[in-house]
């Protein structure tokens, strides 16, 4: 819970959002429609503008960022589903992961994927990091929840990529600018409609598993952009069953051999309340 009384004038959302910076602008829209926002003891469903003076109430609930693993080198984190992870990705008014650790991000997960991240402490690591990955060192692996019954149990997904103006598309044989993309994927568990399926980035592209699985018509359940929000309704997610779980290093670079021993793993928050 925010409780602060103002001292500015301007728009209630501008006012918060820059005192609590930890906070979306989406986030923000939530609260505004369940009335999880007070001025003077008022419920406010809709922005305003304040004149100085006002108590301010808002009731949400901060997010917590689960540290995995942390060195001298790196920090490694659970990245919460909703945030950006890099301060050049922000498309809100909100902290980014990199803002949130003091840290250098080596990769990048979407804002609505949630799972592993790291994080380098300096510069200098941050670019051996990027080396280890453009070498396919550091290897990333996902559990999804995807709509329908797969047919093979077990497969490496092979196709081509192409970045559109609003995302990505998924193409079968080679095309002027696509990327060949490469997605290993082994089932866990399946019921009448949906499947649990562990995936190995073989290659690491914009939206690629998002984009690769709904192109073989399973998309990722809860993901709108590449799936189908009928569906994703009548499922009852409002949030993408998608989480990098596990990462594992066969790194070269002599600094930083010794993750070479280190498997980091996290838990899919997704599968809480998931039947599967």
């Amino acid at each position: 819970m925010i409780n602060f009384k103002n001292e500015e004038v301007g728009s209630l959302s501008k006012i918060i959002l820059k005192k609590y910076p930890s906070i979306t602008f989406g986030e923000l829209k939530i609260l505004f429609r369940k009335k999880d926002v007070k001025v003077d003891g008022k419920r406010i469903n809709a922005d305003i503008k304040l004149i100085g003076g006002e108590e301010i109430l808002v009731y949400n609930k901060e997010k917590n960022i689960k540290i995995l693993y942390e060195d001298d080198n790196l920090i490694v984190v659970h990245k919460p589903f909703g945030v950006e992870t890099t301060k050049v990705d922000k498309t809100y008014l909100g902290q980014s992961l990199e803002e949130m650790t003091n840290a250098f991000a080596c990769h990048r997960i979407d804002m609505n994927t949630e799972g592993i991240v790291i994080l380098a402490k300096n510069k200098f690591i941050q670019n051996e990091m990027f080396k280890e990955f453009k070498l396919n060192n550091v290897h990333k692996f996902y559990i999804a929840q995807v709509y329908g019954i797969l047919s093979k149990k077990e497969d490496v997904l092979s196709g081509y990529l192409i970045k559109m103006t609003d995302g990505v598309k998924i193409v079968d044989k080679k095309e002027k600018n696509a990327l060949e993309i490469k997605t290993k994927y082994k089932v866990l568990k399946e019921d009448k409609e949906c499947s649990l399926v562990e995936i190995e980035l073989l290659t690491g592209r914009t939206h690629q598993i998002r984009a690769h699985f709904a192109h073989i018509g399973h998309f990722v359940v809860g993901d709108n952009k590449y799936g189908d929000k009928e569906i994703n309704k009548k499922l009852g997610f409002k949030k993408q069953c998608l989480c990098s779980y596990r990462v594992t290093f066969t790194c070269e670079s002599p600094i930083l051999k010794y993750l070479n021993e280190i498997k980091i793993e996290t838990e899919p928050t997704f599968l809480n309340n998931n039947k599967l």
